[in-house]
């Protein structure tokens, strides 16, 4: 009897937090990966990475610029999703959301959000 009494209150527990059995829940974090020149695969400096929020785009959540590796790290996105977007204009690349298939587009409407974390290599093509 206690323990279905304490399986129904974890249950609405979960409910209550939005959260249900089997639902990963990515854990806030940084984003961090590398920009890549879609040609040579070198790192690209000076390419400027926003986390925007997803619903008002207009809201930065974080930002960072690549270092003269291609690095870059966005630190503590408290969220569970952004919207990615890099622009390299400065440096002679293009510029965009980052889509699905980890490629850039021209429009948040093509594009996907992506959880902290590791992205890997974001290939972008030279203007």
């Amino acid at each position: 009897m206690r323990s279905r009494a304490l399986v129904s209150l974890v249950g609405t527990l979960l409910i209550l937090l939005g959260l249900s059995a089997g639902t990963a829940v990515a854990a806030p974090g940084p984003l961090r990966g590398v920009i890549v020149d879609a040609e040579t695969g070198s790192g690209v400096r000076g390419v400027i990475v926003k986390a925007l929020d997803p619903v008002q785009l207009d809201l930065v959540a974080g930002v960072d610029v690549t270092n003269g590796s291609g690095r870059f790290l966005v630190p503590r996105l408290t969220g569970d999703e952004y919207a990615f977007f890099v622009d390299g204009s400065a440096a002679g690349y293009e510029s965009g959301y980052l889509s699905c298939a980890l490629e850039i587009v021209p429009t948040y409407g093509e594009a996907c959000t992506t959880s902290p974390g590791d992205l890997g290599a974001v290939q972008l093509d030279r203007l």
